[in-house]
Formats: structure tokens, C-alpha cells, sequence
């Protein structure tokens, strides 16, 4: 199982790379670590997506589409 933080910004003035940079920023001052993982709502896959250093970024319909899942991926996976 992942474990993580999720982050909303329904901020129409800012882009998907943008909220995801902040998302990011916010995980490592709060849990002292880089995330790994990034889960999005699938409408945001035809976005461009900035390569995030380190970061998979994947797609789950779980997600309302102002929120944003960082974390860190399990080992085993």
C-alpha cells in the first residue's frame, strides 16, 4: 500500500505542473522526504505534464479532479 497525502487546488489560474510543484514542496517540508508517486484524475491525461524529478505519475478515478495524491510508492512495486 502507498501512503501519502492528498492536496486540493482548484485554482484556475495556475497548471497542472504547477499545482503538482507546490503538492510536491508542501509533502517535503511537512513529512521531510520526496515523494515518488502522483496520482491525478484521469481527465487531467491529456494535459502536458512536466517530468517531475523522480515522481510516476499515474491516473485513478478515485481522485476528484481538483486533488492531487503525492506519496511515496510502495517497495514492493
Amino acid at each position: 500500500m502507498a501512503t501519502g497525502m492528498i492536496w486540493f487546488d482548484n485554482d484556475p489560474q495556475k497548471n497542472i505542473n504547477e499545482k503538482i510543484r507546490v503538492a510536491v514542496q508542501y509533502y517535503q517540508n511537512k513529512f521531510g522526504s520526496q515523494p515518488t508517486l502522483c496520482f491525478l484524475h484521469p481527465k487531467c491525461r491529456g494535459i502536458f505534464l512536466e517530468p517531475q524529478s523522480g515522481i510516476k505519475v499515474e491516473y485513478n478515478l478515485g481522485l476528484s479532479p481538483d486533488h492531487i495524491w503525492v506519496g511515496l510508492r510502495p517497495l514492493n512495486v
